[in-house]
This record gives structure tokens, C-alpha cells and sequence, in this order.
């Protein structure tokens, strides 16, 4: 049986220590973990043991500090150190037993404590840059923490371990649309999250766009339909299916020239074309498309060059 004796709290060079056998055999300094050490130092001890009155320690718990302290040329780091005595092979039951003991029980913060932490320290004042360089990460992580310690549900679905603090960023700009982020907690953590991400980003300007459309004709005084009326409809009936005194079809253009409040209006999506600049439609037989792939290449007469137009989604009425 290993007994421990005198304990004392000492300022050690790194160099001073010696790195005994450890259950972990790949300390892992990783590029983030050396610049933590480079910029604060070691902040928790390290725990040593000497063993027989030995000179140098031993690191029992902490080879990882002490190998980046030498790294990256800390001059002293806090060490607590314990004198133990016992037979061989109890001293090193109690390194093992120790060792695993305290890795296991080490509890890392989830994405939702960091980003709570990382949002109090912008309130305070400190700058995102601060911020980044003193917690050794990048100014992207301090922003889309920002971004999701400011949503209610993207910091739930942070505490249900849902999301990862990237997505969660992404997730709060959906706020208010349950739908939306219902579907994007189906796709976490998995390759498509992205992909969904950008789904619905369009689907969104879409949605924003028809709704700027069906609000100028609401204030013409049309009947702005939910839903495309069925073939079978009797209440709203399609300008196709009607014909005037003369047996003649109606066509939108006719219905649109009429009073409005005689009219309802479903708007459906269609691809088309605007002026780069202007915002102003542009009828696809005046662009040349053979200058798509070569913004030097001079137009067709009396076509423009595809660069000067954008390809954009129109709701179009129909009566």
C-alpha cells in the first residue's frame, strides 16, 4: 500500500519536472491547446508526486501542460507535488488508479456554457478580437457563439445537445419559423445541414417576395388567393374557363384591364430575367447567351450581354 506525506504548492520550471509513465500515451497538443498555454500560462497545477526523496517530481496528472510549457517556453508553472512511499508495485497502482481517475471525471463545457460565456464577455466590453485570441479560437466561433446566445432556440436546442455551436448560429436565423427549424433539427450533425440551410434560405426570399407581391395587388383592391383554386372550384374560377357575350375566352390581360374587386389573383413563381442595375424585367430573346462564359465577347446586334442581366423569380398573376 502507497501512502502520501508532505503536500506543497511550488513554482517549477517545466524543465524541472520529469514525465513518468502515463496511461495516456498521446499527450495531443493540438494547435488551439499550445496557444491557450503561449497566451495564460498554466492556470491549473499540475500534479506531481516524488517518490523516496527522489529529486526531480514526477508529473502524475498534467504531462500535457508540461509538455506545451516547454514547448512554447514558459518559464515556471504551478505544480502541487506529493511525497509518496510504498512498495513498487503500489506506487504504481496508484498512478494508474489516479491517472484514469482523473480523465475520466474531467466534464469539458458544452457549446451552450461557451457560448453563454463568450456572449457575457462581448457584453463587458471585450473585443471579439480579445476574445478570439484570449479563449485561442477564431473570430467565426466568437461571432456564431454571439449569434446563438442571443436566440432562445438555438440555445435550447445548444442545451439538448441538438446542434453544434456553427449550427446553431445558422439555426437562429430562422427564429420565429418553427417549421423551418424542425427541419433543420432533423438534418444535424449530418453532411445535408448545409444543403438544407440553403434550402430554405431561398424558400424564405421567395416566401418574403410573394408576400411583397400579393400586397400590391391586395391594394388594388384584388382578392389575394392561399391556395390555387381545383379544376372544380365554384367559387373562384379561372379566366381560362370563362368566356364573354361573344363566346370569346377571357385571358389575363382582359381580367387585368377590368374592375379589381370583381377579381381574385393566385400568384405563382416564374424564372425571368432584370436588368443587372435597373431591377427592370428583360425579355430572354434580347440577351445573348453565347456571352455567358466570356464577359469580353461582344453581343449579337441588337442583344445584350447575358453579365448585364440577372436571372431572378417573379410571381405572376392569374385571374
Amino acid at each position: 500500500m502507497s501512502t502520501i506525506s508532505v503536500s506543497e504548492l511550488l513554482l517549477l520550471s517545466p524543465n524541472e519536472i520529469e514525465i513518468e509513465e502515463n496511461v495516456r500515451l498521446d499527450p495531443r497538443l493540438e494547435g488551439e491547446f499550445l496557444a491557450s498555454i503561449a497566451e495564460h500560462g498554466v492556470l491549473v497545477p499540475v500534479l506531481a508526486v516524488r517518490i523516496d526523496g527522489q529529486g526531480k517530481p514526477l508529473v502524475r496528472e498534467g504531462q500535457r501542460r508540461i509538455q506545451a510549457a516547454r514547448q512554447v517556453g514558459l518559464e515556471s508553472v504551478p505544480v502541487y507535488v506529493r511525497t509518496v512511499d510504498g512498495s513498487e508495485e503500489a506506487v504504481r497502482a496508484r498512478r494508474v488508479i489516479e491517472q484514469i481517475v482523473t480523465n475520466d471525471h474531467r466534464a469539458p463545457l458544452t457549446d451552450a456554457e461557451r457560448a453563454r460565456g463568450i456572449r457575457q464577455l462581448l457584453l463587458d466590453g471585450v473585443s471579439p478580437a480579445k476574445v478570439a485570441k484570449g479563449l485561442s479560437t477564431t473570430k467565426d466561433v466568437v461571432a456564431a457563439a454571439k449569434v446563438a446566445a442571443e436566440s432562445g432556440s438555438a440555445m435550447s436546442a445548444l442545451d439538448a445537445g441538438q446542434l453544434t455551436l456553427e449550427e446553431a448560429a445558422l439555426f437562429a436565423e430562422f427564429d420565429g419559423d418553427e417549421e423551418a427549424q424542425a427541419v433543420l433539427l432533423r438534418y444535424s450533425g449530418t453532411a445535408s445541414f448545409a444543403h438544407r440551410i440553403a434550402q430554405l434560405r431561398i424558400e424564405r426570399q421567395d416566401k418574403a417576395l410573394r408576400a411583397a407581391a400579393a400586397a400590391e395587388y391586395a391594394a388594388r383592391g384584388y382578392t389575394v388567393l392561399d391556395r390555387r383554386p381545383g379544376y372544380f372550384d365554384r367559387e373562384y374560377i379561372s379566366v381560362e374557363d370563362i368566356r364573354d357575350a361573344h363566346g370569346e375566352r377571357l385571358t389575363n390581360e382582359r381580367a387585368a384591364a377590368m374592375d379589381p374587386q370583381h377579381w381574385a389573383v393566385w400568384l405563382g413563381s416564374q424564372e425571368a430575367y432584370v436588368d443587372a442595375e435597373t431591377g427592370e424585367p428583360v425579355d430572354e430573346e434580347d440577351i445573348d447567351f453565347d456571352t455567358a462564359d466570356d464577359p469580353d465577347l461582344e453581343p449579337a446586334d441588337d442583344l445584350r450581354h447575358f453579365r448585364s442581366v440577372t436571372e431572378t423569380t417573379i410571381w405572376v398573376a392569374q385571374y
